[in-house]
């Protein structure tokens, strides 16, 4: 009998242990405002953006971090 209850202990134990174990998932860092990560918005059905906005392939990119795109064309 004696050795019967030390095998459920056992058995209980590790029962425990792969209950409670595994990795701690870590939330999922999003992009900090402000930064270049962030989503690019997509241009209204008239090819308008917000302020210091300009509408390329219907994506809305902002002049102060792509300013490739706001440079005014030569004539």
């Amino acid at each position: 009998m004696n050795a019967l209850w030390i095998r459920g202990m056992g058995l209980m134990a590790v029962l425990v242990l792969a209950g409670c174990g595994g990795t701690i998932e870590e939330p999922a860092q999003e992009a900090a405002p402000g930064s270049q990560e962030q989503e690019l918005r997509r241009c209204d059905a008239a090819g308008k953006c917000g302020v210091n906005e300009v509408c390329r392939s219907g994506t809305c990119y902002p002049c102060n971090l792509f300013p490739q795109y706001c440079i005014p064309p030569e004539a």
